[in-house]
């Protein structure tokens, strides 16, 4: 699954992505204890998931990102996690990470492991 939005934190300090909650956009198609991979983007306007994927590969390449018409923020990725209501993910604290970033663009991928 992917969520994609502008990221908002309303005045009882929930996280929106986009026109709804991020945590019950996640919760509609993953339970606690799920096994899943996550990686999440950040950039200073709405991107692609492609576009995100090839401005990772030139910074991590070295490539020249001067060339992008937007800045790719950040990018993590953690693998085979446990799922959380609280989107704390294999000891990760995503919305702790995420609620920082008020008013970027977000590409979150969540998929379900192998079993």
């Amino acid at each position: 699954m992917v969520y994609k939005g502008i990221l908002n934190v309303d005045e009882y300090g929930c996280l929106e992505c986009g026109s709804q909650y991020l945590i019950e956009q996640i919760n509609d198609n993953f339970n606690k204890g799920d096994k899943v991979f996550v990686r999440y983007y950040l950039a200073d306007k709405e991107i692609s998931e492609e576009q995100a994927n090839e401005a990772q590969i030139m910074k991590t390449l070295g490539g020249n990102v001067d060339e992008l018409d937007f800045i790719l923020g950040a990018y993590s990725e953690y693998t085979i996690c446990e799922y959380n209501e609280e989107l704390k993910i294999g000891g990760h604290d995503l919305f702790r990470e995420l609620v920082g970033e008020e008013g970027k663009y977000l590409i979150l991928v969540i998929e379900p492991a192998a079993k």
